[in-house]
């Protein structure tokens, strides 16, 4: 439901840039989803993903996805 609220605000060529925790647990930040889930949602919200960086040292389970509203 975030995702296409913030999509519906969104006018097009705006973007969007959040993060979530990448994990199989519904933890903080989290709810067990991957990105793939993530991403294919963005697309359903009329999202465009420019792109999906995964985190490394300290937190790697951190996913940051940059999408345009189409």
């Amino acid at each position: 439901g975030y995702i296409h609220a913030v999509a519906e605000r969104l006018r097009p060529g705006a973007p969007f840039r959040f993060q979530f925790a990448e994990t199989d647990d519904d933890v903080f930040l989290s709810h067990g989803h991957a990105a793939a889930d993530v991403a294919r949602w963005c697309d359903e919200a009329g999202l465009w993903v420019a792109s999906v960086e995964r985190g490394t040292g300290a937190y790697p389970t951190w996913t940051w996805v940059s999408a345009v509203c189409r």
